[in-house]
């Protein structure tokens, strides 16, 4: 078995020790990723998502994305992106909200195996239900990804951190952790990701957290 092999077995087994004492929920993300142009200076996708948490037969949260992506230089590109998103509360039921967004993410690739990636985006959220005020939150990620042939159609390993700022209240409302993301050539077309998660949100201005650990699949086309 290869160094990086050994390695990325490493970081699973330490992921999951450090979910000892967390009492956490397991949710289940399905993605869909759908390219529409793509050429040398210009990209763009639509984003389908559905989440079911714990215990959900039917999923809890819809998000519909559109996104467009200009190459800048040297690794560098920038992105605006549209999103509309329903989410269930147990308590008041369906809320939508619009998001509209703008990033600037550099590239730094090493060699034809590994790069890092770095997404900054600054996002606008506007709620439909009266009483909700509007949000601006200041995403950072930070992505590394290794080509992989550990087995079978792997292609690649992916670990990333995202952190999730809310400009009004200046302070962390959320993180999230992706030790795990090994993607698979479905097709000669079609890529599987199967990633695990952990998402830690604020949930009030007492600086109380909750944990939540995510399995995940996804498809993107190309």
């Amino acid at each position: 078995m290869k160094l990086y092999s050994k390695i990325g077995w490493v970081i699973l087994l330490a992921f999951l020790l450090s979910l000892k004492g967390i009492k956490l929920k397991a949710d289940l993300w399905i993605q869909l990723k759908v390219p529409e142009l793509t050429n040398q200076s210009w990209r763009t996708y639509t984003w389908l998502e559905a989440r079911n948490h714990e215990g959900m037969v039917s999923p809890s949260v819809w998000l519909v994305q559109q996104r467009v992506y200009r190459r800048l230089f040297n690794g560098w590109e920038t992105g605006l992106g549209v999103a509309f998103v329903d989410i269930e509360s147990p308590y008041d039921g369906w809320n939508g909200q619009t998001r509209i967004d703008w990033e600037i993410n550099p590239r730094w690739n090493f060699g034809k195996e590994s790069s890092i990636q770095l997404r900054n985006r600054l996002e606008w959220r506007s709620y439909e239900k009266a009483g909700e005020t509007s949000r601006l939150i200041s995403r950072h990620r930070v992505l590394y990804s290794k080509r992989a042939h550990w087995f079978g159609k792997m292609r690649r390993f992916v670990i990333s951190d995202e952190l999730f700022f809310d400009a009004r209240l200046g302070v962390l409302v959320e993180n999230r952790f992706r030790p795990l993301n090994l993607r698979f050539a479905a097709t000669d077309r079609t890529n599987m990701d199967v990633f695990a998660q952990l998402r830690s949100r604020r949930l009030n201005a007492a600086h109380s957290w909750s944990h939540t650990g995510i399995l995940g699949i996804g498809l993107s086309f190309r």
